[in-house]
């Protein structure tokens, strides 16, 4: 791989797995764990330093903090804290030929986009073509691994054909790759000008949906069609801070409950503890997450912020 790009890669796709903590952390307590956070908000102080766009395209890398995890997923997520063990998405299973030269996913059946439409194989392969002619949008430059060819095979596979062995692309393959759907990305404007589509309401099949944004504040509520149930925390509001000052007293007092803090700037939330206790998400330079919440009760991230990517091969993955 080019030096350059494999750089490029891993910058990239830190960022994506942050992304993704936040949502997944969020998400990770469904409606019918019996949780005790059930039916309760939870805000987000992720220090960004810019207000709110309000826009939604996954594959812009100025906003898909916003869109991925929250409202798009990927085929497989692959924790790579945990040498990258697998979790299925909107992949049930994957699995590589014996020259790994091919790569079949059985997609999960009776998953719905957010707008009511069914989720299918389809979308899947509409999304890898799309970023085929349109490289403004291959973030990861997938179809420039030896990718040949995206097709549907049956009703829920979809089978990708490489130039040669391709085992080392599997992350950011199925894990870097949020799928989109293709009834919305092939009218207007995601149509004629995919690269610089805003999204503003964006559709996918994550566990929330954006249901307000202003340049101060996203909010997204809980998905009541999520394919693994309605997440336990209903409300998440995300505001835009452009200072740590104001992040940092707001884990503080409790006001915001999800966040990162710099190590020198722990001290802020000494004596906080009195109150809800804040969940603090890897700190700059750390590999794993701070502290585990206790109001409200959400699971451990199944990744985070600062993680070194490793891109271990699996050749077959499998999960309900």
């Amino acid at each position: 791989m080019n030096p350059s790009r494999s750089t490029r890669w891993r910058r990239l796709g830190a960022t994506v797995a942050a992304a993704a903590a936040i949502a997944l952390t969020v998400a990770g307590c469904s409606g019918g764990g019996g949780s005790s956070g059930s039916g309760t908000a939870l805000t987000i102080a992720n220090v960004g330093g810019a207000t709110w766009t309000c826009g939604f395209n996954p594959f812009n890398p100025a906003v898909f903090q916003q869109a991925i995890g929250f409202v798009y997923e990927p085929l497989i997520y692959q924790n790579t804290l945990k040498n990258s063990a697998p979790t299925p998405m909107l992949a049930t299973k994957s699995e590589w030929s014996s020259d790994f030269k091919t790569l079949t996913f059985t997609i999960r059946k009776g998953v719905k986009w957010s707008d009511g439409k069914p989720f299918s194989a389809d979308d899947v392969a509409f999304t890898f073509n799309l970023l085929k002619k349109n490289k403004g949008l291959d973030l990861q430059a997938i179809w420039s691994s030896g990718l040949q060819s995206v097709e549907t095979s049956g009703s829920d596979q979809v089978v990708m054909k490489f130039a040669s062995p391709a085992e080392p692309y599997f992350y950011y393959i199925a894990d870097q790759t949020p799928i989109v759907p293709k009834h919305i990305w092939t009218t207007g404007k995601a149509a004629s000008n995919p690269v610089n589509f805003a999204n503003q309401k964006p559709i996918g099949t994550g566990p929330y949906t954006m249901t307000n944004c202003t340049p101060q504040n996203i909010q997204y509520q809980a998905n009541p069609d999520f394919w693994k149930g309605a997440p336990a925390v209903k409300t998440v509001n995300y505001p835009s801070y452009t200072d740590n000052s104001p992040a940092n007293q707001d884990l503080a007092t409790g006001k915001a409950q999800w966040g990162s803090v710099h190590p020198l700037d722990r001290q802020v939330l000494r004596g906080a503890r009195q109150g809800p206790q804040p969940l603090l998400a890897a700190a700059r330079g750390e590999r794993e997450p701070g502290v585990q919440p206790q109001a409200p009760r959400l699971r451990q991230p199944r990744g985070a912020a600062g993680d070194r990517l490793r891109r271990e091969p699996r050749q077959r993955v499998e999960g309900r």
